[in-house]
């Protein structure tokens, strides 16, 4: 029996390996699952969510808790939630209504308050959970406003977004560094009235990368910014409404790359997912779509996540989305409402974690790729 292809047949199959070659790559299919269902009012506003190297889950909520007054936990691998600490209560003095955690190598969680009851002015502070223990002590406080927005460094500096009034409202916002085992410093004042989102700071040798959020009442865009105590804050980007508005929070390849979502703006309006190379600049890598028709989710939100191979995650008003290298965003988790919290984590295994409602209570939810 002869094996040669006829000239026809063999030009078809070239055409298929182009075509499927020339084809982009396609968001992975996931399986959801319920890690963990917090208990009755237990979590009441999630503001973030980590990951350490055994994949245990830790994170913050505003509200909620023991006293309604926000609180720490932790969730295994196996789906044990445990509260790690209750902020006190109407009738306690103390820090109260977190901001956002982060972990030190060491295992200690580092989080702020915008308040600490029983002070004058209600300011703000930052405080410690000890690993281990997770005995609870105040590292500093500011009578300037709430931290928010932190970010550790290999040496265990600690940095964040001074903001006045806190969460909600972050008027005269600054960028302030606590060096392991020193004092409060004040590295920029930033001018006007921003609304800073989750920001997500970076620190990589010695420099640090934020998004500003802008300022919606005197129509500013945000952007994103580099500091560095040699050079000052240099703007590595200002947006305007063609190329997006309202950054979020940021991520961080190896290769040093930068990537941010925009709430709004773009060609479409929805906003949008863009790349900042050192070496090349900016540019808009998906512009998301607000059409009924668009199956992609619109109005991103959260910080991003980037894995080893340049697969982009995050968050729209609609559910998880996934932006294969080269590829095309596409929903990997339907929510069918806002999620809870638009920060998620990632394993070593590539699985996916967040916060939704699951009925009348709050979850945590678990997305597998499927192999």
């Amino acid at each position: 029996m002869s094996h040669r292809i006829s000239a026809v047949a063999h030009s078809s199959l070239l055409l298929c390996l182009a075509i499927a070659i020339a084809l982009p790559m396609q968001a992975q299919n996931y399986k959801f699952s319920t890690l963990y269902t917090f208990p009755g009012t237990t979590l009441n506003h999630p503001t973030s969510l980590i990951i350490d190297d055994a994949g245990n889950l830790y994170g913050s909520s505003y509200y909620g808790g023991a006293n309604n007054q926000g609180m720490v936990f932790k969730v295994t691998p196996a789906g044990k939630g445990t509260v790690l600490y209750n902020f006190p209560s109407d009738s306690s003095f103390g820090p109260i209504n977190p901001n956002d955690v982060v972990r030190d190598g060491k295992g200690n969680i580092f989080g702020g308050t915008p308040y600490v009851r029983g002070e004058y002015d209600n300011p703000g502070a930052v405080f410690e959970l000890t690993a281990g223990t997770y005995a609870f002590s105040t590292v500093y406080t500011n009578y300037n406003g709430g931290p928010q927005d932190l970010a550790l460094d290999s040496a265990g500096n600690l940095y964040g977004i001074m903001c006045y009034y806190g969460n909600y409202n972050c008027s005269y916002p600054s960028l302030f560094a606590i060096p392991a085992g020193g004092q409060w410093t004040d590295l920029w004042d930033f001018s006007g009235d921003f609304a800073f989102n989750p920001s997500n700071l970076i620190v990589d040798n010695g420099r640090i990368y934020g998004a500003n959020g802008g300022d919606t009442q005197q129509g500013d865009a945000g952007y994103v910014f580099d500091f560095s105590p040699q050079a000052g804050l240099k703007i590595l980007h200002q947006f305007d409404v063609n190329d997006g508005s309202y950054p979020n929070g940021l991520a961080q390849d190896a290769a040093g790359n930068l990537y941010g979502t925009t709430y709004q703006g773009g060609a479409k309006g929805a906003g949008t997912i863009f790349k900042i190379s050192p070496s090349t600049g900016f540019s808009t890598l998906y512009t998301f779509c607000a059409a009924t028709k668009c199956t992609g989710g619109s109005n991103p939100t959260g910080s991003l996540l980037v894995d080893s191979k340049g697969n982009i995650f995050g968050t729209t008003a609609s559910g998880v989305f996934e932006l294969p290298a080269g590829g095309v965003e596409g929903l990997i988790y339907n929510a069918g409402q806002p999620l809870l919290s638009p920060v998620l984590a990632m394993d070593t295994a590539g699985n996916l974690y967040g916060i939704t409602a699951n009925g009348s209570r709050e979850s945590m939810f678990k997305l597998t790729p499927v192999k």
